[in-house]
């Protein structure tokens, strides 16, 4: 779990990692809930963003639902450098 180091507060919720919006730089999530999202062979990594702005990471398991990790794609940092935020996406500097 990690604190969100920002601003603007991320909404709570499931934000999923939507990599075919990504660039060298940045990583892109969308609502898991209201995002449709094409298919991918890999699966998706999610954060779980909670009331108390704390983050939980998520990868797919072995049955594809998404199980608790800690900090992984983010790298071991404690917070997340976040570069843009509304209720429709969130973006993230790659560590």
């Amino acid at each position: 779990m990690a604190a969100i180091d920002q601003d603007s507060p991320v909404p709570a919720g499931e934000w999923t990692h939507s990599h075919e919006e990504d660039d060298d730089e940045i990583l892109v999530y969308r609502p898991a809930a209201t995002f449709p999202f094409p298919p991918t062979r890999g699966g998706r990594d999610s954060l779980r963003v909670r009331d108390d702005g704390t983050i939980v990471t998520l990868t797919p398991g072995p049955d594809d639902r998404p199980r608790p990790t800690g900090i992984r794609d983010i790298g071991d940092t404690s917070a997340l450098r976040v570069v843009e935020v509304n209720p429709e996406i969130l973006k993230v500097r790659r560590p």
